[in-house]
């Protein structure tokens, strides 16, 4: 199945083996912007520039919550079981950070920060932000901080979390000597 996002804010659900759309799911007042679909397919969080980020159920076809954060909502990371999601947004230009739990539909955590990049292993314990050259760590039980470190060398173009959430690995670059810059390449252990 391949989701994809409407001017008019449906979301079309389409089967790639009969080149079909299969379901049109409305709601949202504006253009999708993102849909991020569980890794267990329960469930899909879609945003849009109504400013709301919608929770659809995927058994049911229908829309569990309606979420309204400081601002337009950018990507949403979910969870493998769809319970949890992060999500950046952006109103009067301050970023924001915010954790929810799609079965209540409350809001755990909002924070003022900036990520690029957001991960949940599938082990769905926490959550890991990455904005140059911090990485963070947010409890997804409670959305309070974890953790998190800095990467020395400071100009990191890649992270990746592995998928069981007990090491990131980090590439970076560092000025060197010479007229080639240096990379290196960082294994960090995540849980102890």
């Amino acid at each position: 199945k391949v989701f994809g996002g409407t001017r008019d804010g449906a979301i079309e659900i389409w089967d790639l083996e009969t080149d079909r759309c299969e379901r049109r799911l409305t709601g949202h007042q504006g253009q999708i912007q993102s849909i991020a679909v569980s890794l267990d397919g329960s469930r899909a969080a879609s945003t849009s520039t109504d400013a709301a980020m919608r929770v659809w159920d995927l058994q049911t076809f229908t829309c569990l919550h309606v979420l309204r954060g400081r601002g337009v909502f950018g990507e949403p990371t979910l969870s493998f079981d769809g319970r949890r999601a992060v999500c950046m947004g952006r109103s009067n230009e301050t970023d924001s950070l915010a954790i929810w739990d799609l079965d209540s539909g409350k809001c755990l955590s909002d924070q003022n920060t900036l990520y690029y990049q957001i991960t949940i292993p599938t082990s769905g314990e926490r959550a890991y932000g990455f904005g140059p050259p911090f990485v963070s760590a947010w409890d997804l039980t409670t959305g309070q901080k974890a953790g998190g470190f800095a990467i020395p060398e400071g100009n990191v173009p890649s992270l990746a979390i592995v998928q069981d959430g007990t090491k990131a690995i980090s590439i970076s670059w560092a000025p060197g000597r010479s007229a080639d810059p240096q990379y290196v390449l960082r294994v960090w252990e995540l849980k102890t």
